[in-house]
């Protein structure tokens, strides 16, 4: 029986990795909060085209597909990728809005609960990071390994207000 499989506990409803999923998009959200940028997130089982949400800036949108895990492989180059439908690539592709994509990444602990640390009297700390890459534009080449997400792009609120300078610039690199 694999992790994601385990039997529940009595008080929860989410297996493990519906668990990474959610906390994937509530980091998201968090970014985006400190950042002082809207998210709205589409309907969990509604992501047919690969688009998780949207950062809502003033002048316009930009689309998230938000991938999770707990399990990362960097390379030497430090890459990690994740797999994707073709489908998504194809849907990416023919998006009018930029797509970016977000990787979170949460410490591989056997009690998840251990993704927030509230153990600190006055500070709560999440110990997990996230990386972006954008998913479709005149630069942007479809891979069959799935999503390149260096380690280099960091996804922080720097990255929220670099991504807004790149829309204004008219969905260019």
């Amino acid at each position: 029986m694999t992790s994601s499989q385990m039997a529940l506990l009595p008080h929860q409803t989410l297996v493990r990795t519906d668990r990474t999923g959610r906390f994937g998009v509530a980091y998201v959200r968090a970014v985006m909060a400190s950042a002082g940028v809207g998210f709205s997130e589409g309907s969990p089982d509604e992501d047919v085209i690969g688009i998780d949400g949207r950062i809502e800036y003033g002048p316009g949108d930009v689309r998230v597909q938000i991938k999770a895990t707990t399990s990362p492989r960097f390379n030497q180059d430090g890459e990690t990728r994740v797999s994707v439908e073709p489908r998504h690539w194809a849907a990416w592709k023919r998006n009018m809005l930029p797509v970016y994509g977000v990787l979170v990444v949460l410490e591989d602990c056997p009690d998840d609960s251990l993704w927030i640390d509230t153990s600190h009297d006055d500070v709560t700390h999440v110990p997990a990071a996230a990386y972006w890459a954008r998913l479709n534009g005149p630069t942007v080449t479809q891979t069959s390994g799935g999503i390149v997400f260096p380690r280099s792009q960091r996804f922080t609120v720097d990255t929220v207000r670099e991504i807004f300078e790149a829309l204004e610039g008219g969905y260019g690199d």
